[in-house]
C-alpha cells in the first residue's frame, strides 16, 4: 500500500479534459454549414453577419462544451465496449462537400450493416423534439453522412439537458432510421444543389 500524503487542496487528475474555444477544422464546404444555410433560406431568414455569428456562438458556448464532452464520452464508451465495431473516421469528403462524423458503426445491432450515429445535446423539450427544426436538421445531416459513407442506417443519440421541463429533469434517448438508396440520393441531391447555389462547390 502506498503511503498517502495530505494535499492542501483538490488536485486535478491527469485524465481531466478541457474544451477548446474553437475546434479547428479543414477549410471547404462543410455539410453542417450547407444544411444550416438551407434551412435559413427556406424560412426566409437573413443570414447572420460575422459579428452576429460570433455572438451566437459565444452565447451557446456552454451547450457546445457539454455537447463536446457528451460526444467524447459516448464515443470512448462505445469504442471500448465494442472493439472494432465503432471507428472514429473524422472528416469524409464527397462531391466537394466535407462531413465530420462523430463515429461510424460497422455492425449495427449485430446486423453486419453500417450505421452513422450522431451525438446531440440540446435544451429542447424532449416531448417536442420531433416537431422542432433541429430534429429535421439532425436527420438531414445524418442522411448526408449516410450517403457519404455508403451507409443506410442513421442513429441519433440525444442528451436532453432539461428533459421535458416537468417531471423529467434530464434524459438520454436514441433513435434509428433505415433509409432506401433512393431517399439518400434525393437528400444528397438537395444538399448538393443548395451548395451550388451558395457557390461553395
Amino acid at each position: 500500500m502506498i503511503d498517502l500524503i495530505e494535499t492542501p487542496a483538490p488536485v486535478i487528475l491527469p485524465d481531466s479534459r478541457s474544451v477548446a474555444a474553437h475546434v479547428e477544422r479543414s477549410t471547404g464546404a462543410h455539410l453542417s454549414d450547407i444544411i444550416e444555410d438551407l434551412f435559413r433560406s427556406s424560412a426566409g431568414l437573413a443570414h447572420p453577419s460575422v459579428v452576429e455569428r460570433e455572438e451566437q456562438l459565444a452565447s451557446a458556448q456552454d451547450i457546445f462544451e457539454v455537447g463536446f464532452l457528451f460526444e467524447e464520452a459516448m464515443r470512448a464508451r462505445d469504442m471500448a465496449a465494442y472493439p472494432g465495431r465503432y471507428i472514429n473516421i473524422g472528416e469524409v469528403e464527397c462531391d466537394g462537400i466535407i462531413g465530420t462524423l462523430d463515429v461510424l458503426d460497422l455492425n449495427f445491432c449485430g446486423t453486419g450493416n453500417r450505421a452513422v450515429p450522431d451525438y446531440k445535446t440540446t435544451r429542447i423539450n424532449i416531448d417536442n423534439i420531433t416537431e422542432s427544426v433541429s430534429w429535421a436538421k439532425w436527420w438531414l445531416r445524418i442522411q448526408g453522412y449516410c450517403y457519404m459513407t455508403k451507409s443506410r442506417i442513421g442513429v441519433v443519440r440525444g442528451l436532453f439537458l432539461r428533459g421535458n421541463y416537468r417531471e423529467i429533469m434530464s434524459a438520454q434517448r436514441s433513435w434509428y432510421q433505415v433509409y432506401s438508396v433512393a431517399t439518400l440520393q434525393q437528400s444528397w441531391g438537395l444538399i448538393r444543389s443548395h451548395a451550388k447555389r451558395m457557390g461553395v462547390i
